[in-house]
């Protein structure tokens, strides 16, 4: 009798359990294959994760598997979701249901011959395992998967290339279709993919595709937002590719402007292009001071860049998908508070960080700053939610106490912008889904992330990124700017700033082309204060993470000395570590319970 170790579709339960295979399935299992088994009273789905022999009478009792689903996952991909799984502290089902098919079916595909133009200037960057590349913005997708492809030719290999979201998705499979390039599409094309393609297109779940020989992994701008899953577990999409990487020994690149900090580590290795074709590769730019140069009004020059936009769209040798985006990245009330009389934005004295306006005591915190912003008064003082510390209603650079909360989001200033232009102007947030006709928009970031092209793109007000208050502030801004830059690059247009006039180094380095200067001055703070990549984290949170904390700090020991777990609030815990393994090591040790506690590894905000 052969005995399956089988994960079962459960999020709370981290271990496989065994069932024996019944004779009739022997030749139609594998690892891998998705199957019906009994758990408790019900049938629930699961994969077989490991096939051994019986080991005798304490095998005799299992259950048995009830029914074979689909072929599922391929024994590497299996191999892969294990090791995420104990990464991530999840259920290797959540991984696993990336990687399974929806149809038990193998399709061997007909490669014809393809001709195809054989330069590539990518091409010895290739054969070097995991690493970097730093590209300029404009750059074309399409060039790298040329390359690639032509590379891995030979010898019949596979690859895989993940995007931040399926609108880029469908732009670069359509620009290879034109190339005349062999593409499917994850996850539409399940049992094609599972029949070994030659290139294979997708999101972040693209990673886990089954394929045959894996020759190379090509992850664009895997600093987007979208490489990481904004749920529990929080697992990253280029951590995954470098799992399947060490696992497949296939090549791994993270293309992109503006990779992700915590990527820059001794694992990977950095590579660059000539420095006259990257700093080519970005887009014209100028900037403007809400003080100097626009006087207060945000929109004072608003209808010189429509202008240069109409004209930039009729010379243009392609079809524009707008003529000119405006980016503000609020929704409804801003939180951040201004000086009227110097257009300053309000910091804290002893930190850094934004201030916002509270009430008198013993008065609802949140409820005072709702209401101080509907009224634009700023009751009683200035609060910092980073070190708590209070100050008068004060400016700090001019002394005026003329201070207000910011102009409202795009839901407001919709209508205030067609007045001033006189045209429709459409609205586009991450909600929407139907593509606007209006020649000008006006959205927040996840107009950025789409595949559109514009003439003109303004950033109505820089400091929301450049500012924020995020750990990712520097990557962020770096990234939205050089999405801005791509908007424009079929037209060869304008990219806008907007500032505050403020002092920004991350803007002025954008504005020099300089982005590796950004992140030699990001990587020396991390350094001294003690963040990803010179140490890691893990943020506990919960009912149980009490319970959880407490042994956590019971398993630690003189060889894992440097672990140290944080209460940073209630049912709130960092655990703290030199390296990721350790990190990993402490997280396993400890007993955790099945409910309660949710683990995100290398969180964005602490």
């Amino acid at each position: 009798m052969q005995v399956a170790e089988v994960v079962v579709d459960v999020a709370a339960l981290h271990t496989p359990f065994s069932y024996a295979i019944p004779d009739v399935m022997l030749d139609s299992v594998k690892v891998g294959t998705k199957v019906k088994v009994p758990f408790g009273k019900r049938i629930d789905y699961g994969w077989i994760v490991e096939i051994r022999e019986s080991n005798g009478e304490s095998d005799r009792k299992l259950k048995e598997i009830t029914k074979s689903v689909s072929s599922g996952p391929a024994s590497d991909v299996v191999e892969l979701c294990i090791a995420a799984s104990k990464l991530w502290g999840c259920s290797a089902a959540q991984f696993l249901k990336l990687a399974s098919p929806k149809v038990n079916i193998r399709t061997k595909l007909d490669r014809g011959p393809v001709g195809l133009d054989q330069k590539g200037y990518q091409q010895y960057t290739y054969g070097e395992r995991a690493g970097v590349i730093w590209e300029a913005p404009n750059f074309d997708e399409a060039s790298w998967v040329h390359s690639l492809f032509e590379f891995h030719r030979s010898s019949a290999r596979s690859i895989i290339v993940v995007l931040p979201n399926e609108s880029r998705v469908g732009g670069l499979y359509a620009r290879l279709l034109e190339l005349g390039i062999e593409a499917l599409r994850y996850p539409e094309d399940y049992q094609k993919i599972d029949g070994d393609p030659r290139v294979v297109l997708g999101s972040r779940s693209a990673i886990v595709a089954s394929v045959g020989q894996l020759g190379a992994i090509l992850l664009v701008d895997a600093c987007d937002p979208s490489m990481r899953d904004q749920r529990s577990p929080y697992w990253e999409a280029w951590r995954l590719a470098k799992l399947r990487s060490d696992i497949s020994g296939c090549d791994l690149m993270l293309l992109g402007s503006a990779p992700p900090i915590d990527a820059l580590n001794k694992e990977l290795r950095q590579r660059s292009l000539e420095r006259g074709r990257y700093t080519s590769g970005w887009s014209a730019s100028v900037s403007y001071s809400r003080l100097i140069d626009l006087e207060g009004d945000q929109f004072k020059k608003i209808g010189e860049y429509r202008s240069i936009a109409a004209g930039i769209a009729k010379r243009s040798e392609y079809p524009l998908d707008f003529e000119m985006a405006v980016i503000h990245n609020q929704k409804g009330f801003t939180s951040q508070l201004v000086c009227q009389a110097c257009s300053s934005i309000q910091l804290c004295e002893a930190c850094g960080s934004v201030v916002h306006g509270v009430a008198e005591a013993g008065i609802n915190p949140l409820r005072s700053r709702v209401e101080s912003l509907r009224s634009k008064v700023v009751v009683d003082e200035l609060y910092c939610a980073k070190c708590h510390a209070t100050r008068p209603v004060v400016c700090m650079k001019c002394a005026s106490r003329r201070i207000r909360p910011r102009r409202s989001g795009i839901d407001r200033l919709g209508p205030t912008l067609e007045g001033v232009l006189s045209e429709p102007v459409a609205s586009i947030s991450r909600e929407t889904r139907d593509h606007p006709q209006s020649k000008v928009v006006l959205g927040t970031e996840a107009l950025l992330y789409r595949d559109l092209s514009a003439a003109v793109v303004v950033f109505l007000d820089f400091d929301d990124f450049s500012f924020s208050l995020t750990i990712e502030r520097a990557p962020r801004a770096t990234y939205l700017y050089s999405r801005a830059s791509k908007l424009v690059s079929r037209s060869k247009g304008l990219v806008v700033i907007q500032h505050s006039g403020s002092g920004d180094q991350i803007r002025e380095s954008l504005e020099a082309k300089d982005i590796r200067s950004i992140y030699r001055s990001e990587l020396m703070n991390r350094k001294e204060v003690g963040l990803a990549p010179y140490r890691f984290f893990a943020k506990i949170t919960g009912k149980k993470a009490q319970l959880y904390a407490d042994q956590l700090s019971l398993r630690s020991s003189p060889q894992n000395a440097d672990n140290e777990v944080v209460e940073m609030g209630k049912d709130y815990f960092l655990l703290r570590a030199n390296d990721e393994q350790g990190l990993i090591s402490s997280l396993q040790a400890a007993t955790r319970p099945s409910a309660g506690v949710r683990i995100e590894m290398s969180p964005r905000s602490l």
